[in-house]
């Protein structure tokens, strides 16, 4: 090649000016309006993703999609610029109905389950992918589709699932984030399938490799918010710049990450006022309001695990679970005790029986977990019926939350207790009380059922029918009277142990 030719294909090509002035112009206005639409759900992530929180990984996607979307820009060079304006306009609109659409109507629905699902989330990936197809085009966002692929899997559902069935911990926090960001390097250095393999494994490989270290220096070396993300970020930094690096050696062309092409959507701004509008819409749709469960001042935590029983009951059983660390952090428990009264009380049975309930309690460190599972999202009862939520007093200043649930499938009702205190030096309970009108023995409880598929199949029939299926319009607190006394002895006698 003579210098004249390299000088020439040095300077082909549009300017960098002519590139970045439109790029940068219509970045900020999706940016610009996606701050503005969801505000209130950025805001509330914002606050989960520090150091501790329960989203803290959140931190490392925008950085995996910034990467990620140099290397498919650099990759992408000899492509035609052909577009569909009337294609453009039309699936654009979709995202951006179904976005508007998702924030106003599954996001009520899964109120429950918010920090669970986090369906704004959703609504908002619609809506960045909606916008990103008004002002740039169809082709040109869909060449992303990695990405977009990425962003997809790393939802908190999918993140949780994931880190759950891997143990719930630190390291399993790590692993799977190893896993993503490999993925993300691989995006990255994609210029062929091979290459691909190579920065996904390369990435793997270097992530386990030190993670390895890490545990061999000891975890408290690194504890805090960067125990489970320092070595996949780490491995996934080197080896992009590895590649990087490489490039340059050799000269790869299409070396310079300078901008290749202008937009083919050269008038975008028509279709900008409909993302405009629809920002204004979604900002104007709240969120569900945050579910506060009044959290009480209790006793110092007994030698043995569980609840002291109170007088006038009998304990006939008593079932600890393994599977509380993985939901609510390390050093979490579960257990269920069932007690049985020592004498019948014609007010809570008239044929002559001695009623039987069960006192589920949970410890845990991190309260946080508590709106990620809350309520009946590990019993087998999510598929049941729930009354509206009557408030009742416990002495002690603990407020208690008594409701029924109707499972239509047994032909049962149970009632439900459920107060929250904390048992000092920085862990909280909750307690369970639960009754069944069904007071013959062995009447069946609702068991403790930590299955996500229970989640999910909640989940997908909520989003076909409605909330109407988890409302119980016509209540009927049966055991409101048993509940209420056995609840206040079960916290006076946990104070009088204390003292």
């Amino acid at each position: 090649m003579t210098t004249t030719e390299a000088v020439s294909t040095a300077t082909d090509g549009p300017s960098v000016r002519s590139v970045l002035t439109p790029l940068v112009v219509r970045f900020t206005l999706i940016i610009a309006c996606t701050l503005v639409a969801f505000w209130s759900s950025l805001t509330r992530t914002t606050v989960d993703t520090l150091p501790g929180g329960m989203y803290e990984y959140i931190l490392t996607v925008p950085l995996m999609v910034f990467v990620a979307g140099i290397g498919i820009t650099r990759h992408r060079h000899d492509e035609l610029p052909i577009h569909d304006r009337e294609v453009d306009v039309i699936v654009g609109g979709i995202a951006l109905a179904l976005s508007v659409a998702t924030a106003a109507l599954l996001v009520p629905r899964y109120r429950d389950t918010f920090y669970l699902l986090r369906t704004d989330l959703l609504a908002m990936l619609l809506f960045l992918f909606g916008a990103c197809v008004l002002v740039f085009g169809l082709r040109p966002a869909g060449r992303y589709w990695p990405i977009w692929l990425v962003v997809v899997t790393v939802s908190p559902l999918a993140y949780r699932a994931a880190v759950i069935s891997l143990g719930g911990t630190w390291l399993a926090a790590a692993v799977v984030s190893t896993v993503l960001i490999a993925i993300a390097a691989g995006i990255t250095v994609a210029r062929t399938l091979r290459r691909a393999l190579i920065g996904t494994l390369g990435t793997l490989a270097l992530g386990f490799l030190l993670l390895g270290v890490q545990l061999a220096v000891g975890y408290p070396a690194v504890a805090g918010a960067l125990s489970s993300r320092l070595a996949p970020l780490t491995a996934g930094t080197s080896i992009v710049l590895a590649f990087w690096a490489y490039s340059v050696r050799i000269r790869e062309p299409r070396l310079s990450f300078r901008p290749q092409r202008t937009s083919p959507v050269t008038r975008p701004w028509k279709a900008a006022l409909l993302v405009l509008a629809t920002a204004a819409a979604l900002f104007s749709i709240p969120l569900p309001a945050e579910l506060i469960i009044p959290i009480a001042t209790g006793p110092p935590l007994p030698e043995t695990p569980g609840l002291v029983v109170p007088e006038g009951w009998t304990q006939t059983g008593v079932e600890p679970a393994d599977w509380a660390p993985r939901f609510f952090g390390a050093g979490a428990t579960v257990v269920r005790q069932t007690w049985t009264a020592d004498e019948v009380n014609p007010e809570w049975d008239d044929k002559g029986r001695r009623r039987t309930v069960v006192a589920d309690s949970l410890l845990t460190r991190d309260p946080d977990t508590l709106n990620v599972y809350p309520g009946e999202t590990l019993y087998s009862t999510i598929k049941g019926r729930r009354s509206p939520i009557v408030s009742v007093d416990l002495g002690h200043d603990v407020r208690g939350l008594m409701y029924t649930i109707v499972d239509q499938n047994l032909f049962l009702t149970w009632t439900k207790l459920n107060f929250q205190w904390t048992r000092g030096d920085g862990t909280v309970q909750v307690v369970n009380l639960i009754s069944v009108d069904n007071h013959d023995p062995g009447a069946q409880f609702p068991q403790l059922d930590p299955a996500a598929l229970s989640v999910a199949t909640q989940t997908i029939n909520v989003l076909f029918r409605g909330n109407a299926v988890l409302e119980d319009e016509e209540p009927d607190y049966k055991d409101s009277d048993m509940l209420t006394e056995l609840g206040r002895d079960v916290v006076a006698t946990q104070w009088e142990v204390a003292s």
